[in-house]
């Protein structure tokens, strides 16, 4: 927790001392199941998220992002009652529409620490395509390698209405955390001035964690100031 509160005081120091040549973004989202890589990180119950990002006009960015969970259904530790996400990198896009973003990505669950991890990420796109790889050496704490590959497409339909296209494929060193599976969502979305409202259905090919991996619908409603 120390080093998010010194890295977002610092961001915030920067956003005060470059505002032209920085762009500042949050949101708040209200969700009916938070819902990462096909598996429910909320015992299928709502979770309220929020985010803040600081974009620097050279292409590189920070952020911190958090969430509601409840993770003793997937038998993690009941403590877990958070999640913070503190990430960083550099992202540039050519005006052809190709794009590259790379970063780290720091996982934080304050009262059950032992769950923090990191991850390294590369990605490219194309206009309305994006490919992305994850890695991570010490998976939730579990000293296992982890790799996940995430894929998608955003369509625009017109009148503000987006059709979202997405599969992604995870894999670990070792089988007695979770087997390699696959997970899938499509998702319409719509744009009300400041809020988007998105509904998903997500599914995976493996019900690696019971009921929590299985096919679901998912409503969300995001606010950016």
């Amino acid at each position: 927790m120390t080093r998010i509160v010194g890295i977002v005081t610092v961001v915030s120091l920067l956003m005060l001392a470059a505002p032209v040549a920085a762009d500042v973004t949050g949101k708040v989202t209200f969700t009916s199941d938070y819902v990462l890589r096909g598996i429910s990180q909320s015992n299928e119950d709502p979770a309220v998220q929020g985010s803040i990002d600081f974009a620097h006009k050279s292409g590189f960015y920070i952020g911190l992002w958090g969430s509601s969970i409840e993770l003793v259904h997937i038998g993690l530790d009941p403590a877990a009652h958070v999640e913070l996400d503190l990430y960083g990198g550099w992202a540039w896009k050519a005006k052809n529409g190709f794009g590259v973003d790379l970063g780290l990505i720091h996982y934080d669950y304050p009262g059950a620490t032992e769950l923090n991890f990191e991850e390294a990420y590369f990605g490219v796109s194309y206009k309305i395509a994006r490919l992305k790889y994850w890695y991570a050496d010490d998976y939730l704490g579990f000293d296992v390698e982890e790799g996940y590959l995430d894929g998608g497409v955003d369509v625009p339909l017109g009148g503000g209405v987006t059709l979202g296209l997405h599969a992604g494929y995870s894999t670990f060193d070792q089988t007695f955390v979770l087997v390699d599976y696959y997970d899938y969502k499509v998702a319409l979305s719509k744009v009300f001035g400041k809020v988007n409202v998105e509904a998903a259905y997500i599914d995976t090919d493996e019900e690696v964690l019971g009921p929590h991996s299985e096919s679901r619908g998912v409503v969300t409603i995001s606010y950016s100031p």
